[in-house]
């Protein structure tokens, strides 16, 4: 997940995709857990709560699908 985030440019939503599609998977149940995972590596330090809740927010505008919003590390 996080080489597929980081191949995004921090996009949670195209790395979703991109995973669900590779492991034949549910694309929003991929979103959701990734958006989980996103929040924990958020909360451990390892990416920016304020960029990483406006990918999300700018993914949720959007459904899951692309946005240019990127998270940092």
């Amino acid at each position: 997940m996080w080489i597929a985030l980081n191949q995004s440019s921090g996009d949670v939503a195209k790395a979703a995709a991109t995973l669900a599609t590779m492991w034949d998977v549910d694309p929003v149940a991929t979103y959701s857990h990734m958006v989980t995972w996103v929040e924990d590596l958020c909360d451990a330090g390892v990416l920016e709560r304020a960029t990483a809740e406006a990918a999300m927010t700018a993914a949720s505008a959007v459904g899951t699908a692309g946005h240019d919003e990127a998270m940092t590390r």
